[in-house]
C-alpha cells in the first residue's frame, strides 16, 4: 500500500502542549467577568480594567489573548465578542457555559497534573463516584445543567412521545434532577423517581418542588446499588452514571434497571461514547476517559461494550436517540423479557 507523504512539522504538537494554557486563559477571563463587561458594548482595555478590578497590563493581556483564540475582535481599540462567545460565555443567558471555570479551578487544574501518576498506577488519584462526601458535585451541577439541557429537552420529547397516559420515569444518578424537571414539564401526566445519594435531598426537593406538591415525584435516596428502585417503570436513565464504574459494576446496575422496568420499557444511556476503530472522529470521549482513570473505577465506554451487557441482561442491541450534536450520544435499549432477573 502506498501511502502519500507531505512534509512534517511540528504545529500540531506545539498547538497540543498550548491546550492547556488556552483553557487556563479562557477560565481566567471568565472568572474576572471579561466576556460580561465587553458584552455591555465599551470593550476597551482601560473599561474592562476598571470594571474587573483587574490590571491595565492584565486587562491588555487577557483581551488579546481572547482576541488571539477567536473569541473576540479588535478594531480600533474596541473589543468585541464573537458570536459564540456571545452566546455562551456572557453570564445569565440561556446557555451559558462559564460555570465551567468553577469545574477548571477547584478540580480540573489539580487533577490533570495527576495524570502521569494515574497512567503508572492504573488508579484513581481522586475517587469522585465512590465516595460519600457529594460536596464536589456543587461546582460541576450548574455547567451540566447547562450543557445537559439540549439532551434533556430530547430525552423529554421522548417520553411525552410514549404511547402511556400516564408513563412512569426513573431517573438513576438524578443529581440537581434537571432531567426530571424536563420530562415533568413536558409530560404533566408523569411520575417520577429520582435515586441518588441521600445528600441530594434538598437540591432534587427544590428544583422539583412543583412536581413533589403534584403528588408525582418518589425520591429513593440511599446507595443507588442497594436502594430499592421499585418496579413497572416505563423509562429508566442512566444519564453520565455508567462511565463512573467499573464493568462489573456497570453490569449490576444494568441488570437492577432490568429488574425496574415494565416489559417493553427503555433504558436510556447518556454517555461519552468512544471509537475505537476511528478515535480521531470522537477525541473529547477519549480524553474523557483520562479524566476517568484519574477520578473513577470506570471508563468512557465504546458502543460495543453497552450492546455487550445490555444483550446479557435481557435489553435489545442499542438504537440511537437523536438529539443535538456534540461529545454525547443518547443511547436506547428495550427490555425484551417479561419475566424478572435476579437481584443485582
Amino acid at each position: 500500500m502506498n501511502i502519500a507523504t507531505s512534509p512534517v512539522n511540528p504545529a500540531r504538537i506545539l498547538d497540543l502542549e498550548w491546550g492547556f494554557a488556552k483553557s487556563a486563559a479562557l477560565m481566567a477571563a471568565i472568572e474576572v467577568g471579561v466576556f460580561d463587561q465587553v458584552a455591555k458594548g465599551t470593550g476597551t482595555v482601560e473599561d474592562v480594567a476598571e470594571h474587573c478590578g483587574i490590571s491595565l497590563r492584565g486587562a491588555t493581556s487577557v483581551l488579546q489573548a481572547m482576541a488571539a483564540l477567536g473569541l473576540m475582535v479588535q478594531e480600533n481599540g474596541h473589543y468585541c465578542l464573537s458570536a459564540d462567545a456571545a452566546q455562551y460565555l456572557v453570564s445569565g443567558l440561556p446557555g451559558y457555559l462559564g460555570d465551567m471555570h468553577r469545574i477548571f479551578s477547584g478540580m480540573n487544574a489539580q487533577l490533570w497534573p495527576q495524570l502521569p501518576k494515574a497512567l503508572r498506577s492504573g488508579a484513581p488519584v481522586m475517587d469522585l463516584f465512590t465516595s460519600d462526601d457529594a460536596s464536589h458535585w456543587d461546582a460541576v451541577f450548574p455547567f451540566l445543567e447547562a450543557v445537559c439541557a439540549p439532551i434533556a429537552k430530547a430525552i423529554a420529547r421522548y417520553v411525552t412521545g410514549l404511547p402511556i397516559s400516564a408513563p412512569r420515569f426513573l431517573d438513576v444518578g438524578s443529581g440537581a434532577g434537571f432531567y426530571s424537571c424536563a420530562v415533568a414539564a413536558s409530560a404533566p401526566t408523569a411520575h417520577i423517581t429520582c435515586v441518588d445519594q441521600q445528600d441530594m435531598r434538598k437540591k432534587l426537593l427544590s428544583a422539583l418542588e412543583t412536581t413533589q406538591n403534584e403528588g408525582r415525584l418518589t425520591l429513593r435516596l440511599g446507595d443507588i446499588f442497594t436502594q430499592d428502585w421499585g418496579q413497572d417503570h416505563n423509562v429508566v436513565l442512566f444519564s453520565h452514571l455508567l462511565h463512573g464504574f467499573a464493568p462489573d459494576d456497570c453490569a449490576r446496575l444494568i441488570a437492577k434497571a432490568e429488574k425496574a422496568l415494565a416489559p417493553g420499557g427503555t433504558l436510556i444511556i447518556h454517555e461519552f461514547v468512544t471509537d475505537p476503530v476511528d478515535p480521531q472522529t470522537t477525541p473529547i470521549p477519549a480524553l474523557f476517559g483520562l479524566e476517568m482513570l484519574m477520578t473513577s473505577h470506570g471508563d468512557a465506554y465504546p458502543a460495543a461494550f453497552y450492546d455487550h451487557m445490555l444483550t446479557a441482561s435481557g435489553f435489545s442491541a442499542t438504537r440511537t436517540l437523536e438529539g443535538p450534536r456534540g461529545a454525547t450520544k443518547i443511547l436506547l435499549a428495550d427490555r425484551l423479557s417479561t419475566s424478572k432477573t435476579g437481584d443485582a
